[in-house]
């Protein structure tokens, strides 16, 4: 995002032709990653979409898709095995993981940072563990105060989480339709990440 102007088109252009050249060099691997703005480099620059092995855009983790939500839920688990305390977290439990998924709107990075920031907070105070207080404290010590309408997720009930969940998803669906996919290259197909990654 820092070679990128959204409203610069011939900028953002000439950004992505650099990094063609530094790919056409060969020396290395080039992963161009960043925000979604950064988008626009790759999508008005035939030249390096033709030289890449594909693109991946990742998005939230939906509560609304079971793989995905499925997937979280382990993320969390996972977190929980690692963290510094006495007692499991518990952070994989449905009510929890709602709670934590509407903290960091389904974004991993987000989560880890919370995390670290909660984790601090229950080591500071004695905690056996990540309790839902801990949580919370933590979510207001990171809450945008110049948000009026801003929600503690950790003094939600279930049905009100889902729905803000839910409304959340069809914003962002909405905002999805603004991308456009990679365009194919004739003959061979390239490899792709999903090819790499499996």
């Amino acid at each position: 995002q820092h070679l990128v102007i959204p409203e610069k088109r011939r900028l953002n252009y000439e950004a992505a032709d650099w990094v063609k050249g530094i790919a056409n060099s060969g020396a290395c691997a080039v992963a161009l990653a960043g925000v979604p703005d950064a988008w626009e480099a790759y999508l008005y620059n035939g030249q390096l979409r033709r030289r890449s092995f594909g693109n991946r855009r990742l998005s939230a983790f939906r509560v609304t898709d079971g793989r995905e939500w499925r997937t979280f839920r382990g993320l969390l688990k996972a977190f929980d095995k690692v963290l510094p305390f006495g007692e499991p977290s518990n952070l994989g439990a449905e009510l929890t993981a709602l709670r934590l998924h509407r903290q960091v709107f389904g974004l991993i990075g987000r989560l880890s940072d919370f995390l670290v920031v909660a984790t601090i907070l229950g080591l500071e105070e004695g905690a056996p563990c990540l309790t839902d207080e801990v949580l919370g404290e933590a979510a207001q010590q990171l809450a945008d105060i110049a948000d009026p309408n801003w929600t503690n997720p950790f003094d939600m009930d279930e049905e009100a989480l889902r729905d803000a969940a839910v409304r959340a998803e069809e914003e962002r669906a909405i905002l999805a339709g603004v991308a456009r996919p990679t365009g194919l290259r004739r003959g061979k197909r390239a490899l792709t990440q999903r090819d790499v990654l499996g």
